[in-house]
């Protein structure tokens, strides 16, 4: 019986490779040699019967048929890697759930025994925000703060979240501050969800704030402990 579906190793390739800048650089990321790569792409060529890349010296672009064969492959491959991870993860009897550092320190960890016990499973928590976990099936499900629907991912809002400005007592003063004079002050963020200050005083009719004085955090944790530090303003859920 002929082969009607080239392996699935040279589909791998061809992915990454349609998404390297080399071919050199895509062997240093699967650990293979650039003559490896090479192979498998004119191995993969030789079966499809047409020119995947154009190349020129030491690089290559997708040619017409690569672009559209990317687009057919691309989805598919993703949907075996999700499939994968999910039989993986259903025989083991293990969950893992994605979410930020934050949340997953301040809210799903201490939560994690009750959760366990409900679900009769072992669950482990993945402190990313990188959609590709879930892509990969290396996460089963995620949960994310601040960040619009993915391509290729079902997504369900679970609540919206309400902000409010916080400082320590010192910088408070014991007193209201305007949402003017908050733009003056020192304000404290993370990097995702970004644009947080920016989206705050937009919702408090105070659009245009372009010239706000911000220090980014990798972690609401961090942000917290700077804010407790007297070091600005920060925002938080009541």
């Amino acid at each position: 019986m002929l082969r009607q579906a080239p392996p699935l190793e040279a589909i791998e390739i061809f992915v990454a490779a349609a998404g390297g800048a080399s071919f050199r650089s895509v062997a240093r990321e699967l650990a293979l040699s650039p003559s490896a790569v090479s192979r498998r792409i004119a191995a993969l060529e030789a079966f499809l019967g047409t020119r995947l890349f154009d190349r020129n010296g030491q690089s290559q672009r997708l040619s017409a048929a690569g672009v559209r064969y990317l687009t057919a492959v691309e989805p598919a491959l993703d949907a075996i890697r999700r499939a994968t991870g999910q039989v993986s993860a259903d025989a083991v009897g293990r969950l893992t759930i994605a979410t930020s550092h934050s949340l997953a320190a301040a809210w799903l960890a201490p939560r994690l025994p009750e959760v366990q016990d409900l679900l009769g499973i072992e669950v482990e928590i993945l402190p990313s925000r990188d959609p590709d976990v879930l892509r990969s099936g290396e996460a089963q499900l995620a949960i994310w703060g601040g960040m619009a629907a993915q391509p290729g991912l079902t997504a369900e809002r679970l609540f919206d979240a309400v902000a409010i400005p916080a400082a320590c007592s010192r910088r408070v003063e014991g007193r209201l501050w305007s949402t003017a004079e908050l733009a003056s002050q020192p304000l404290l963020t993370v990097q995702s969800p970004s644009r947080l200050w920016e989206r705050w005083f937009a919702g408090e009719g105070e659009a245009g704030q372009s010239q706000l004085r911000q220090r980014v955090f990798p972690t609401l944790q961090l942000m917290y402990e700077a804010a407790c530090a007297g070091g600005g303003w920060c925002w938080r859920c009541p």
